[in-house]
């Protein structure tokens, strides 16, 4: 198991990358950017239902994945009920308020989904598929209750400099399938 620290400061160092990165890029050329990586992400997403998260601060941003898509296309957000609560996934209808973590989600009203493809927010990733997200865990718990009921496929959508050599994974950590960035798609299991 990773020491709680280490993690803490591997995520701290690999934030602070990814925030100095996307603060040098100007306008246009995150906008380029982000339009290659949203075009590697539809080369790769199949039929069913999508799930994807509104970009906060330096993330790279899915917003456009739903250009071009079918228009009755779902898609599905994260939505919690409480802090402790489970992460579900509701379908996205454009209107979104501040859920308890202050992040945007959809209303407690929308349909609950169960997703076929989770683009997966990250802090950095390595070629193998393991992440380091915010934290918490959100993610790995929703994912390994997902892929216990069936197939998923997950694609961690980052910028390149999110990229690293290795992250150590522990047993509670669930690999990503795929990983997008604007220069190249990983698959990194079958």
């Amino acid at each position: 198991m990773t020491s709680p620290t280490s993690k803490e400061i591997l995520r701290q160092s690999l934030r602070q990358a990814r925030d100095s990165y996307a603060r040098a890029l100007d306008p246009a050329e995150r906008a380029g950017l982000e339009a290659a990586a949203i075009g590697r992400l539809r080369a790769v997403l199949g039929p069913g239902v999508w799930a994807s998260y509104l970009a906060m601060g330096s993330e790279i941003s899915p917003a456009r994945v739903a250009d071009n898509a079918p228009p009755d296309q779902p898609i599905a957000f994260p939505w919690f009920e409480s802090r402790e609560a489970r992460m579900l996934f509701r379908l996205g209808g454009g209107v979104f308020s501040s859920g308890p973590f202050g992040i945007r989600q959809p209303p407690g009203t929308a349909p609950e989904m169960r997703p076929d493809w989770i683009i997966v927010p990250l802090v950095g990733v390595d070629p193998a598929g393991n992440r380091i997200g915010q934290g918490a865990g959100h993610y790995d718990r929703a994912l390994q209750s997902l892929r216990e009921d069936g197939r998923v496929t997950t694609i961690g959508l980052a910028w390149d400099v999110q990229l690293v050599d290795s992250i150590a994974a522990d047993p509670w950590d669930q690999p990503l399938d795929l990983i997008i960035t604007p220069s190249r798609t990983i698959r990194t299991r079958p």
